[in-house]
């Protein structure tokens, strides 16, 4: 197959996530001493699924991804695939799966950004010795991220020199009165035409992104892409994860320092709404952040008040039919 349409068949974010997968093999191999030879054997996968997830920690999601993507390598290289969904394989991964729940896994569960720390994040920004500019792409990809429930993937760069062709420029920014519409050429969800998120003004906090994306389209720009500092590099994942776990450290515990990241932002919006559901349906927190199936439940992590929450409704519900009389009694 050409290797332009071969590359192109998949988004950024996909092939990164190749990337990782054969990184995890490589680690498997050295940490191991098991040689990894392609075709993969039955028993390298089994083992290495052992040591993913007792040795390397990976989440059992993580791991069914990585096999399902060293299938798909095989596939590219037109070699044998069938080991990857064979029955030993789908049990060993159906074993990690359940295993997982007698893990303590809440301390790997990323940390969830809220709007009290997203201020401080904007105070820390202002503080910190960055150009005017710099401090301004930060804060708009921290806003955007936030009230867009965006991937970073979507929004950085990986590396600091190179631009993808998905890489958000200004022309992909529509400014409106009171919301921005910012256009994703290639979403992690494939769609012929991108996706538009639109965000909209949030007043009272000083968080609004429309007023953060207004701040910094008046500044100079060096570049026509959005995510470009002063010194011509791009504001990568790395970075900005980097300088958020700094200025987040002086308000939270180290450990949720540890677990944050700019997908923490994601999970922002679904968290808060799964909290009130007498505010928001499933179907609101999907169309919010683009989800199309039940993925978002694992952001939304249910709590013992949304529980409580979603018990009131029963309760309502119950005592509604049991005020209405019964045929018996017509």
């Amino acid at each position: 197959m050409d290797r332009a349409f071969l590359t192109a068949a998949y988004s950024t974010a996909t092939w990164r996530r190749f990337s990782s997968s054969i990184q995890s093999i490589k680690h498997f191999a050295q940490h191991t001493g098991q040689e990894v030879t392609w075709p993969f054997s039955q028993s390298t996968v089994h083992k290495y699924i052992t040591w993913a997830f007792d040795k390397a920690e990976l989440s059992s999601a993580t791991i069914k991804a990585y096999i399902h993507d060293f299938s798909t390598l095989h596939k590219m290289k037109n070699l044998d695939s069938d080991i990857f969904s064979s029955f030993h394989t789908k049990t060993a991964l159906k074993g990690a799966e359940n295993m997982e729940l007698y893990k303590d896994i809440s301390k790997k569960c990323k940390s969830t950004m809220d709007l009290d720390l997203l201020k401080k994040l904007g105070n820390e920004i202002a503080k910190s010795s960055m150009s005017a500019h710099d401090k301004q792409v930060y804060w708009v990809a921290c806003t955007l991220a936030f009230w867009g429930s965006l991937r970073m993937g979507e929004l950085l760069e990986k590396t600091e020199c190179e631009l993808s062709a998905e890489a958000i420029t200004w022309s992909d920014i529509k400014d409106k009165d009171d919301y921005v519409s910012v256009h994703v050429k290639i979403p992690k969800i494939r769609s012929k035409k991108g996706d538009d998120i639109h965000i909209f003004e949030f007043k009272g906090h000083n968080v609004c992104p429309v007023k953060a994306f207004k701040i910094l389209k008046n500044m100079a720009h060096i570049s026509e892409h959005i995510f470009v500092l002063d010194n011509g590099t791009n504001l990568t994942m790395n970075k900005f994860t980097q300088n958020i776990k700094l200025w987040a450290s002086p308000y939270r515990s180290a450990e949720f320092v540890k677990n944050l990241s700019g997908h923490s932002f994601r999970n922002a919006i679904p968290s808060v709404l799964a909290c009130r559901p007498d505010l928001a349906e499933e179907d609101d927190i999907c169309t919010w952040g683009r989800w199309n199936s039940a993925a978002f439940k694992i952001y939304s992590r249910t709590t013992q008040a949304a529980k409580r929450n979603i018990f009131r409704k029963i309760s309502r519900a119950i005592n509604d039919s049991s005020s209405r009389p019964s045929d018996s009694s017509r």
